[in-house]
C-alpha cells in the first residue's frame, strides 16, 4: 500500500480495518474470489491506479510517522513519568 501499489489480501483478523474493499485495495476470501480479483487487476489498468493512488494516501495519512508522531509523543511521555516514579 505504501508503495501506491493495489492490494489484494485475504479478509481475516485486521486487514479489513487496513483495508476497505473497493476503495484501497481488493479483499478476498476464497481462492476462487483470490483469481478473479487478480483477474480484474490485470484487465482494468484504470482500477490499478485508483486503488494504488487510494492506498498510498491512507498509509500516508494514517501511519506515516507524521501522521502518528503525536501518538509517539504522548507514549513516550507515559514512560517518561513512570520512569521517574
Amino acid at each position: 500500500m505504501a508503495l501506491g501499489l493495489p492490494t489484494v489480501a485475504t479478509k481475516v483478523g485486521t486487514t479489513p480495518l487496513l483495508i476497505t474493499h473497493g476503495v484501497d485495495g481488493l479483499l478476498v476470501e476464497s481462492d476462487e474470489e483470490w483469481a478473479l480479483e487478480l483477474e480484474r487487476l490485470v484487465n482494468d489498468s484504470e482500477l490499478r491506479r485508483e486503488l494504488g493512488k487510494a492506498a498510498r494516501a491512507k498509509v500516508v495519512q494514517k501511519y506515516s510517522v507524521r501522521a502518528i508522531r503525536q501518538d509517539y509523543r504522548k507514549v513516550l511521555g507515559l514512560v517518561m513519568e513512570d520512569a521517574r516514579v
